[in-house]
């Protein structure tokens, strides 16, 4: 949680606000969880694994508002559908 604290601080500071954090840091926790219990890999290994899907969603919203020029509020928007889109893909949704 002080990970991501820090990363919406900063984008507070930069006139934003970023309302996919917390999907995104679900979707890691889904992966390490998965990998953990469900697969049996070692927890650090899990972790490692979570950490990388997270920082995956990261660098691709950064390259999308910074290479791309997409509107920082369009793209976390479109990051919050892909993440539910890869929960759905691991089997887990909140919806029906």
């Amino acid at each position: 949680m002080g990970v991501i604290a820090i990363g919406q601080t900063l984008v507070i500071l930069t006139a934003g606000v970023d309302l996919s954090c917390g999907t995104v840091m679900a979707l890691g926790n889904i992966v390490m969880t998965k990998l953990a219990a469900e697969r049996g890999l070692p927890a650090p290994l899990a972790i490692a694994a979570g950490v990388g899907v997270t920082t995956l969603f990261g660098l691709v919203n950064g390259l999308l508002v910074s290479r791309v020029r997409l509107p920082r509020s369009s793209s976390r928007s479109h990051a919050q559908h892909r993440v539910r889109a890869h929960a759905d893909l691991l089997g887990v949704s909140d919806h029906r």
